[in-house]
């Protein structure tokens, strides 16, 4: 006795192929090969203007803050993915830490609210949220305040 027809069963099938197969087609283009799990968010009209002096600020913080290595992370301008949702991106990087560099306008859009240099938990995810890396370069006291209230404790 068959309640239910085969033709039926095999439209629910292709449904969810199809529904998943949209799900994980989300590409991002990002630098590094997160390798460690901490995903970096910039926000840069093009990735490739970043200036120098931010770049070089950001490896140091990298090699020598958080003892990893450029594959280590991945670095994404979420400039270029701002229709992105934020489960999007935890979906598609799984990251166990994140730094979020400025990025003021998505995480709005986003509604998400995070202190400046306080370590915060969203979805299993340990999140520091910074200024742009610009205002590290000459603010001294701003550069020890992330170091001992982030840095420190994201390692």
């Amino acid at each position: 006795m068959n309640l239910v027809s085969d033709n039926f069963v095999e439209l629910l099938f292709d449904e969810f192929y199809l529904v998943k197969e949209k799900q994980n087609s989300k590409q991002y283009n990002y630098l590094g090969k997160n390798k460690a799990g901490l995903l970096i968010l910039v926000d840069y009209k093009d990735i490739a203007t970043v200036p120098e002096d931010d770049m070089k600020l950001l490896q140091n913080i990298v090699n020598a803050g958080l003892l990893l290595s450029m594959d280590d992370i991945s670095i994404l301008n979420i400039a270029s993915y701002t229709e992105r949702s934020f489960d999007d991106l935890l979906l598609f990087f799984k990251p166990e830490r994140m730094i979020i560099w400025d990025c003021e306008k998505y995480l709005q859009k986003q509604n998400i609210h995070l202190k400046k240099h306080q370590l915060t938990t969203v979805k299993g995810c340990n999140i520091l949220k910074a200024d742009s890396l610009a205002i590290y370069i000459n603010d001294q006291k701003a550069k020890l305040e992330l170091w001992n209230n982030g840095i420190k404790k994201l390692k």
